[in-house]
């Protein structure tokens, strides 16, 4: 019996009963989401170990890649979920099978410090070498200070996108009121204003998390599984946060963004903020064609590529082919050790990027703004407003595509 998408839904959920009563009605277990993840891929990288035993008893295929080249065992690794690291090895979960963001489930738990699941799959790396008669000196890959500089080129996607967009969604965060942190003034009503003018510019659906409800949990859920269920091929995925953000130095001096939750605690930003790395992790499992970060917020060390579209404005269906191409964009408030200024209760960055949205800057005069755009506006703005301490940052993080907005004058 094929699925519908309810497995697939339940087991992002953690609905161990629903994907129990589907199984035992012949859904098949291995059926796949528009971007080939599987019940078992959804639920080891949500962590709910219930749900993956189950599929494991019903026959599910563990070693399964999606859509972008990841195991299950990838996911779990990536996440840090060491229960479902465990069950997946002792299904026959193969630990030698790379990711798509370089390395082996091994290498992808000590990078993201996830020691217990490291440990884990370290100790099923010996059985493996022992068995094949290896010594347990083997090769382990490359050292862990150094194993950054040594990733293989992310994977590239072979997909065929339509011009322009079937839906357009929205993930807007905003806190003010901090647990640990200090207070703001205009994060939550400036990402309010974002929220109403993604709407009024025909936006299918604009999801909303402020203040307490914006908890590390809630965001990662509502990036991974609200964002997961309703988004398809060739949809666009539109990301604002307004918050504090954060930056660290880490081995061989490279500097990590994050982005501050209500719940994010100063002393420890790895394990209780969200890393701009993680946000992409869980970007490039959604479907979507485009997807585009808006961050009112101080990053540095994101691995920006500054660039342009690859199509320049007057060629004939300029908007058509721009948006026939994956693309993965970004613009941020500042750089690292800037402070993203208010002024009158709104952040400076902000109210630059409504206006460039409503079209103030359409360059070519074509109706509509891209991310290209949108960046060479906001930055000159807002540097001369604030009187060069802050310069918003942007541009292309995946792809060759180019994220555009129509303009709808009020």
């Amino acid at each position: 019996m094929a699925d519908d998408g309810r497995l697939l839904q339940a087991a992002r959920r953690g609905d161990a009963g629903t994907v129990e009563t589907l199984l035992a009605q012949g859904v098949d277990v291995d059926a796949t989401g528009r971007g080939g993840e599987t019940a078992l891929h959804a639920a080891a990288a949500a962590g709910h170990a219930d749900v993956v035993e189950r599929l494991l008893a019903a026959g599910a295929s563990v070693d399964r890649l999606e859509f972008d080249g990841d195991t299950a065992l990838v996911n779990a690794a990536w996440f840090g979920h060491a229960d479902v690291v465990r069950l997946l090895l002792d299904a026959g979960a193969d630990p030698d099978i790379e990711g798509s963001a370089g390395g082996k489930p091994l290498q992808v738990a000590r990078r993201r410090g996830h020691s217990a699941a490291a440990r884990l799959l370290r100790e099923a790396g010996k059985r493996a070498r022992i068995a094949d008669g290896r010594s347990e000196g083997g090769a382990a890959g490359p050292p862990r200070a150094n194993f950054d500089a040594n990733l293989p080129p992310r994977a590239t996607r072979s997909k065929t996108y339509r011009p322009g967009y079937a839906r357009r969604f929205a993930a807007v965060i905003g806190v003010n009121e901090y647990a640990k942190w200090p207070p703001l003034v205009g994060a939550r009503p400036d990402a309010e204003k974002v929220a109403t003018r993604l709407r009024g510019l025909g936006f299918d659906e604009v999801f909303e998390l402020y203040d307490g409800a914006a908890t590390r949990q809630a965001i990662l859920g509502l990036l991974s599984t609200r964002l997961g269920d309703v988004v398809g091929d060739d949809d666009l995925v539109v990301i604002f946060f307004a918050g504090h953000g954060e930056t660290e130095t880490v081995e061989g001096g490279r500097k990590r963004g994050y982005i501050v939750p209500v719940d994010g605690r100063p002393e420890s930003a790895f394990s209780s903020a969200i890393s701009m790395r993680e946000l992409r992790a869980i970007s490039d499992r959604l479907p979507a064609k485009h997807v585009y970060y808006a961050m009112d917020s101080c990053y540095s060390g994101l691995g920006l590529t500054r660039g342009i579209s690859i199509v320049r404005p007057g060629t004939d269906d300029y908007f058509g082919k721009v948006t026939s191409l994956r693309s993965v964009q970004m613009v941020t408030a500042g750089g690292e050790g800037e402070e993203a200024i208010e002024r009158n209760g709104e952040g400076v960055f902000t109210r630059s990027f409504l206006d460039a949205i409503d079209g103030d800057a359409d360059a070519n005069g074509d109706g509509y703004v891209t991310a290209t755009e949108i960046g060479a506006y906001v930055a000159p703005r807002v540097t001369n407003e604030t009187g060069a301490r802050q310069s918003p940052q942007s541009g292309r993080l995946e792809g060759e595509g180019e994220i555009a907005f129509e303009i709808r004058r009020r």
